[in-house]
């Protein structure tokens, strides 16, 4: 037998506990992986109702599926590949279209939604919900504050040219272009720059302006 103070009998005790640990650890990894996607399901689509003003932050789960019950998907095509826009209606009637939108800040690549109005030329709500910037600095893209400065915001000039844009600073209301411009993030300006560069991709030829020119197209029609 061996002696309770040996090392064999240490290493043999070490070797069972780790074994049975790393068992434990893998059978609930695996239990808790639908659980755990249904979770990050959930928050995706919060965050998309929250970025468009269609729902409050601290709204419970049925609230969230209930609100999102009402949102109809279309696909299109990208330059980044296939995309989903998400429609909100009323009625019947659009009341939000409500764009994925990415791009790198300084530390990570930041993922959220932009919501535009149904002729496409306010902004109706914006929102992160995933990235690696900065507490305090480029983290500030989560801001509800910084957030809100976004909404009646234009984007379009009256020939379609993109004119919406985030700052290196603040904006000058006495600016006639005040109208489409957001403050930039204070101690971040290569966040800053990032957020403006994802709007001026989305919002581009490469982005969803086929999108935007083929609803246009086909509500003149109507």
């Amino acid at each position: 037998m061996l002696n309770n103070e040996s090392t064999n009998k240490v290493l043999l005790v070490s070797f069972i506990l780790c074994a049975v640990c790393s068992i434990l650890v893998s059978v609930s990894a695996i239990l808790l992986k639908p659980l755990q996607q249904a979770n990050k399901e959930l928050d995706v689509k919060k965050n998309l109702l929250v970025s468009a003003a269609l729902l409050q932050p601290g709204a419970a789960r049925e609230e969230i599926l209930a609100e999102y019950e009402k949102i109809e998907q279309l696909s299109t095509e990208t330059s980044k590949g296939a995309r989903t826009v998400y429609l909100a209606k009323e009625n019947g009637e659009i009341t939000h279209y409500i764009f994925p939108v990415e791009g790198k800040g300084l530390w990570s690549t930041m993922y959220g939604f932009l919501a535009l109005s149904p002729d496409f030329k306010t902004v109706l709500g914006m929102g992160f919900y995933d990235h690696g910037e900065t507490p305090g600095l480029g983290g500030e893209i989560t801001n509800p504050k910084w957030l809100a400065s976004f909404k009646g915001k234009s984007v379009f000039d009256a020939n379609m040219n993109l004119k919406l844009r985030v700052l290196k600073g603040q904006v000058d209301p006495r600016d006639e272009d005040s109208k489409y411009q957001i403050d930039g993030l204070s101690g971040a300006t290569l966040t800053t720059k990032g957020v403006d560069n994802l709007i001026k991709f989305w919002l581009s030829e490469e982005g969803y302006m086929p999108f935007v020119n083929s609803r246009l197209g086909k509500e003149a029609t109507l």
